[in-house]
């Protein structure tokens, strides 16, 4: 039986979906359409590769960029990335370097070899939380790549994409890079890591990525592979055995027509390995009488580039084979005259035919075999110069346990690779670990779980990273103490923030059980432990008698760095119980113990600053709060406590929202919610919630929306959260500003305890209860708004906070103001103004101010309302609200008066025909198939593009022309004939 090409026939059957790509490019390098991703899905064998292939054929004026997975390489850090971009970046001009910056280009050069140059030398290793810098780094080079030629990147075989790369590839599948690039992935249907398959799914969600499913070709397409020689009858059962598969039935065609193909075994169980792929039998008769037919040079070869790769180097499949000269020049052009093997962009690296073939080559081979090849290809490697991380992928497979270099290597490897990609640092911490002789003395283990445990808990996996810290906990000496104490506190906080509590807990309480002086230095340790654990399990009360009676003890110790912990947390605790007035106190106290020590001495306890900065925005000391959490980030960073970078930034943005510092607020959120993606849901909902507080100052609703959507849909994942009512509370503010306060209301009400508020602390009681009372203002309830604007004055009143007095001050003047009382809400709007003043809250001081000169100009004082306004709209401006900020305008042009700021208005009826020429063609063809009146389905298919694509065309027409149907959009089309035409 004849063979077809394996290339030409995964082609048969797609034109369609090869249109669709062709025209997303064609936008893309025309400008008419944002960088998009493009992902072909499908099981193996249906023609992914040779469907990107073509894809880069018909991608004229694009600059094809190629990675490809491998699936026995998925521990190698950042394998897929470099394999993609590394030649691209080696042919960046000086200008382009430039244009990166010196601090990408240190990030870029710790991972892609072709810019080493630029590795950072000495100073402190990054968090590995924040590795979303060298994530964006890439980002910023492909664009400057973009601005030379459209760039296409291509990435294949992503199932088997290591974790850092799929880190790397969902951040700018997240975070679409600006100009004209295409980033086309292919993938196993159902291999795709979670994390990248989350990022795939918001973006078609979003509009952003076009997907295309392959399946199976139909009887007559597979006709056109199998050419005419084929009879009917054989041609069905390949079909039937092959499941339409494209490569299945090049492979089925191999064998003689009539053979059996579904109950055979594969001869002597050859490469029997492959049914874990759901590859046909008949399949692998087929590549096993392949491998038969090589002769032993060359099949020893291959067995070599099994081990070395996919694409592999020819020299390390040399060495590792230990051929050379003829013989191996014999044996190379045997592998690719059968095709078994092919160039991979030059003349140093091969590749398989298909990733199922060096599946097959590689489980063929016994373990012993594939052990000493193991071994080998470490050794070449060590002899060609590769760093511990190049080796640490075959010394890990080829290692005996008891192999102490292979331990070291290991474990050094782990470290180089750790602030970049903890994924693959925790495997090869775990194999040092398993490495280790039964007789390695409890120093040597506790030298791997430690680090072990912060790799696991920098990539999510938290209850691993329990594991490991518990393990290193029972190996410490009876009298470690104080060591002990803060292991079982972090298994605490480890506890937590996987969604559960207790365990821990209990190792705490016998520690402090067993210390026979309650006023030493260790008992205060596991107490100040103890009340951090009642903070996260929101049991405040119980948290201020803890730290009260360990606060005692740590002042009698006489160790200033215990004491400012202690003091820190008594403040804490009387903030979250209400007492504003000891909160304040012993926060003071707390910052003239922890600011004249040195950074070493605060490092240790790093939730002294945290807590106490926390404290600070609560009681609006926001200088305060601002300077102690932004050395706690400083601190976090330089002693590498991953742990609570995400926590601390979240922290740092609060006292940055209040002061009306929005653009830097924005930032620490989208540096805590890029990290957080990182980690693990519970720090995801801190950062969300913030994102989403942010945004909805900002007044981009759809953004507040989005991310408060995702917070709640993560937060009701959890058993328990930190902040349980905070992804909620934010949610409900995007709501209301998008105009839907019933559902802000019932949202809040339903997570806050009701209408006691009872899971929210009593210093926020003021803000909620204003808040409830402008919604039930929007739902025309002045009666339920009055009410609670009571409950917002008797809840401030306590505290003696100037800015929660103005809170209340501010509702009771929107209650006024409904009842027409314009003179009362002039007076308790400018004291809510005054109130929000004196503590910096300069956006709410604006808001009262609008609210204010709606009051002035209801009681004639126009001059007073326009000043007012101006003041407003000048604070809204700086503080980068932009949606209070134009409404202020808007107010202001409706009285005659125009500010600098001016927003652009939509366009007239009478100009909107004029904005016709602002179009793309696409665009115009578009409106055109509008006019006809086809669906968005319709034109999808008559343009060969997706719904998606369509959807967003519209979007941007209507915002182009001002219009918002597809009536009105019509009539422009139908008044401008060459249009429609």
């Amino acid at each position: 039986m004849s063979t077809p090409s394996r290339s030409s026939a995964a082609l048969v059957g797609r034109e369609a979906e090869l249109r669709r790509a062709a025209a997303l490019l064609d936008e893309v390098r025309d400008g008419a359409l944002a960088a998009v991703h493009l992902t072909v899905a499908g099981e193996a064998g249906i023609g992914k590769s040779a469907w990107l292939a073509a894809v880069a054929d018909r991608a004229e004026g694009f600059r094809t960029l190629l990675g490809r997975g491998a699936e026995f390489e998925r521990e190698v850090p950042f394998a897929l990335a470099i394999d993609a971009l590394d030649d691209a970046f080696a042919e960046l001009d000086a200008a382009a370097l430039a244009a990166l910056g010196s601090t990408r280009l240190e990030e870029l050069g710790a991972v892609f070899p072709s810019l080493a140059a630029h590795r950072g030398v000495g100073g402190a290793a990054p968090l590995p939380a924040e590795r979303y810098h060298l994530h964006d780094a890439v980002r910023v080079a492909l664009e400057v790549l973009a601005e030379r030629s459209p760039l296409l990147m291509m990435l294949d075989d992503v199932q088997w994409a290591d974790a850092a790369s799929v880190e790397l590839v969902s951040h700018l599948v997240r975070h679409r890079p600006r100009g004209p690039i295409v980033l086309a992935l292919a993938y196993r249907s159902r291999q795709l890591a979670p994390r990248l398959t989350q990022a795939l799914v918001a973006a078609e969600h979003d509009g952003d990525a076009e997907r295309i499913e392959l399946g199976p070709l139909t009887l007559s397409e597979a006709r056109d592979v199998v050419g005419v020689a084929v009879s009917d009858d054989g041609l069905r059962t390949l079909h039937r055995e092959s499941g339409g598969n494209p490569m299945y039935l090049i492979e089925l065609a191999r064998l003689p027509e009539g053979a059996a193909f579904a109950t055979d075994a594969a001869p002597d169980g050859v490469v029997a390995d492959l049914d874990r792929e759901q590859v046909p039998v008949g399949v692998r008769r087929a590549v096993a009488q392949e491998l038969a037919a090589v002769s032993p040079g060359a099949a020893r070869l291959l067995a070599a580039a099994a081990v070395a790769g996919d694409p592999f180097p020819i020299a390390l499949a040399a060495g590792i084979a230990e051929l050379e000269g003829a013989e191996l020049a014999a044996a190379l052009d045997e592998l690719v005259d059968l095709a078994l093997v092919r160039p991979a962009g030059d003349a140093r690296r091969f590749a398989f035919r298909h990733p199922i073939m060096r599946s097959a080559v590689y489980l063929s081979s016994g373990a012993g075999s594939r052990l000493e090849a193991h071994v080998r290809a470490a050794a070449v490697l060590e002899r060609q110069g590769a760093t511990a991380a190049q080796r640490a992928h075959h010394v890990e497979r080829a290692a005996a346990q008891g192999d102490e270099a292979a331990i070291d290597l290991l474990a050094e490897a782990a470290l180089s690779v750790l602030a970049r990609a903890p994924a693959t640092a925790a495997r090869w911490y775990a194999s040092a670990l398993a490495l280790l002789a039964p007789t390695a003395g409890p120093e040597r283990r506790l030298g791997l779980l430690v680090p072990l445990a912060a790799a696991l808990g920098a990539t999510g996996a938290l209850r691993e990273a329990r594991v490991a810290l518990a393990e290193a906990r029972a190996l410490l000496p009876a009298d470690e103490v104080v060591v002990k104490a803060r292991l079982a506190g972090t298994l605490a906080r480890i506890d937590h923030w996987a969604g559960g509590h207790g365990e821990a807990r209990r190792l705490l309480v016998e520690a402090l059980d067993e210390q026979a002086d309650p006023a030493a230095a260790a008992a205060v340790e596991i107490g100040l432990e103890l009340a951090l654990d009642d903070w996260l399990g929101r049991a405040w009360p119980r948290m201020l008698e803890t730290s009260v009676g360990v606060r005692a003890a740590a002042d009698r110790v006489g160790d200033d760095g215990l004491a400012a912990a202690a003091h820190s947390l008594v403040a804490l605790g009387a903030y979250y119980v209400g007492d504003v007035a000891a909160a304040d106190g012993a926060a003071r106290r707390a910052a003239e113990l922890v600011d004249p020590l040195a950074d070493g001495e605060v490092a240790a306890r790093l939730e002294t600053l945290v807590a106490l900065g926390h404290t600070e925005f609560g009681v609006e000391r926001f200088d305060d709060a601002e300077r102690h959490l932004t050395r706690a980030l400083a601190l976090c960073r330089a002693t590498g406590q991953t742990w609570s970078y995400v926590p601390t930034t979240c922290m740092l943005a609060v006292p940055l929202l209040w002061r009306g510092r929005l653009d830097d607020a924005a930032r620490c959120a989208r540096a805590a919610i890029d990290a957080s993606r990182l980690e693990y849901a519970t720090p995801q909902v801190w950062a969300l919630s913030v994102g989403a507080w942010v945004a909805t100052l900002q007044g981009d609703v759809p953004a507040a929306l989005r991310a408060g959507e995702e917070a709640v849909e993560l937060a009701l994942t959890l058993d328990a959260a930190t902040y349980s009512w905070l992804p909620y509370g934010v949610h409900a503010m995007a709501l209301a500003a998008a105009g839907q306060a019933a559902e802000a209301r019932d949202l809040l009400l339903e997570h806050a305890g009701g209408s006691a508020l009872t899971a929210i602390e009593p210093a926020l009681h003021p803000q909620w209860c204003e808040f409830l009372s402008e919604a039930e203002l929007a739902l025309g309830g002045v009666g339920a708004a009055d009410a609670w604007a009571r409950r917002a004055a008797a809840a401030a009143g306590p505290l003696g906070l100037a800015g929660r007095d103005a809170e209340a001050a501010r509702a009771a003047a929107r209650v006024h103001l409904a009842r027409d009382e314009a003179a009362c809400a002039a007076e308790r709007a400018a004291e809510a103004a005054a109130g929000f003043a004196a503590v910096g809250r300069s956006i709410d001081r604006a808001i009262a101010e609008t609210l204010e000169a709606e009051a002035r100009s209801r009681l004639g004082d126009e001059a007073g309302a326009v000043a007012l306004l101006m003041a407003a709209h000048e604070r809204f401006a700086v503080a980068g609200a932009v949606r209070r900020r134009d409404a202020a305008a808007a107010d202001l042009r409706r009285r005659g008066r125009h500010t600098r700021t001016r927003r652009a208005e939509p366009p007239r009826d009478s100009d909107r025909a004029a904005g016709l020429d602002l179009l793309t063609p696409r665009e115009r063809e578009v409106v055109a198939l509008v006019a006809r009146g086809l669906k968005n389905r319709e034109i999808a298919a008559e343009l060969f593009l997706s719904q998606k694509t369509v959807e967003r065309h519209l979007a941007r027409i209507f915002e182009k022309l001002g219009v918002s149907s597809r009536v009105t959009l019509t009539r422009l089309a139908l008044e401008d004939r060459p249009l429609a035409g």
